[in-house]
């Protein structure tokens, strides 16, 4: 935490920048052994947990970094994902394919937090092109209040749950308190009711009317016939 409150000023100026620009970045936690990551308690590792000056626990809201860890396909946390209390979603990170060089695809056998990163990344460019009234935090704060939660809760290893694009992008939520953490923040609440909803008579009257020209359809055949 020491070193990295030094050495990523640079790169919160920049966060802070992006920020101010509304634009959201996205950053893989880090896997255990590479790019000098051990996974010990207390590694704030860069950029993931740049927003972060002291390594305490933080606010997408606030750093504008969204930090994402990686999962196996049965939904666990993936054995290299670094863990850390700034962990804000999680994504598949495990038994990926991808683009080759050149051409073609990779085999289904890649895996690590920089293949789980792009996967929210998209799912934010689909939130911010299905809402375009949203800013930076607001999709933020969408995608991990929608997440899909796992069995304890918020953890250091996979923050507030899976990310569910589908979910993001179909639910009609509620969020409110824009300073909050949405790691925090309540379920997705359905929209509320139009305020002049239909009277319930009109449904029943239309249905009464079509009953009554389909019992009078008969007689009215047999008197316009010739």
């Amino acid at each position: 935490p020491d070193r990295a409150a030094v050495v990523g000023r640079p790169l919160r100026a920049a966060l802070q920048a992006a920020k101010a620009a509304d634009v959201l970045v996205v950053a893989a936690a880090g896997n255990v052994g590479s790019g000098g990551c051990t996974g010990e308690p207390g590694e704030v590792p860069l950029p993931a947990a740049a927003g972060h000056a002291d390594g305490a626990v933080g606010d997408v809201l606030a750093d504008g970094v969204l930090a994402v860890a990686a999962t196996t396909p049965d939904d666990a946390p993936a054995a290299f994902s670094v863990h850390g209390p700034w962990v804000d979603l999680a994504a598949r990170g495990t038994g990926l394919r991808s683009l080759a060089p050149g051409s073609g695809l990779t085999g289904a056998d890649l895996q690590g937090t920089s293949l789980a990163a792009p996967i929210v990344a998209g799912a934010a460019a689909l939130v911010r092109q299905r809402f375009p009234g949203l800013d930076a935090t607001a999709v933020a704060q969408r995608l991990v209040t929608t997440a899909r939660r796992v069995p304890g809760g918020r953890s250091d290893a996979l923050g507030a749950g899976l990310v569910d694009p589908l979910a993001a992008l179909t639910t009609l939520t509620t969020l409110s308190g824009a300073g909050s953490d949405p790691r925090r923040a309540p379920a997705p609440v359905a929209a509320r009711p139009p305020t002049h909803p239909t009277p319930a008579w009109v449904p029943l009257a239309a249905v009464t009317v079509l009953c009554a020209l389909a019992a009078a359809s008969p007689l009215l055949a047999r008197r316009l016939r010739p």
